[in-house]
């Protein structure tokens, strides 16, 4: 039988080959998961990380939710949704995983100045999102811009360069 993973926008597809053709099983729906990976010493074993508690993205959403806090759907999850490990745990032991061991990596990531990350952040953004805040107006436009500048000069160093903590939960687990 062949097995292929594929990290979706919105969810883990799990495609299994049948005599009768593919079956496809779809998991950690509206958890945005960002890579698949294979144990290269277990090659049954999958590994599925998704990007939680990253303040990449958090220094402008908490700014944009701060002043259009209805933009996101109602019901739609957050990209923080499970950040936590006991969340994801049970989200897996929920979906028949077993065997499940979760790990926390923390990462660095720069993303240049205040102005580049603004950008790349705003550029970036679904389109229905960004019709939103820039359906808004330039007063509000720019006052989440500066409530975004404030949040992330934390992270700024004396270059002016960002450099945010990017922690990724690592869920490994069997079906």
């Amino acid at each position: 039988m062949t097995t292929i993973l594929a990290a979706m926008q919105n969810s883990l597809l799990v495609l299994d080959s049948t005599k009768d053709g593919w079956k496809i099983h779809e998991h950690l729906k509206h958890h945005s998961p960002n890579s698949v990976a294979l144990d290269p010493d277990n090659p049954s074993t999958a590994y599925c990380g998704t990007s939680e508690v990253v303040p990449y993205f958090s220094c402008i959403m908490n700014s944009i939710l701060k002043y259009i806090p209805d933009i996101r759907p109602k019901g739609n999850p957050s990209v923080h949704t499970f950040g936590n490990p006991d969340d994801l745990y049970n989200l897996l032991e929920n979906a028949s995983f077993h065997n499940i061991s979760i790990k926390k990596y923390t990462f660095l990531y720069q993303a240049g100045t205040f102005d580049e990350y603004w950008s790349d952040y705003i550029s970036s953004t679904a389109n229905s999102i960004r019709s939103i805040i820039e359906s808004k107006g330039t007063n509000i436009l720019s006052t989440i811009k500066e409530d975004s500048k404030v949040s992330a000069d934390r992270f700024t160093d004396n270059n002016g360069i960002l450099t945010f903590p990017w922690d990724v939960l690592i869920a490994a687990a069997h079906n």
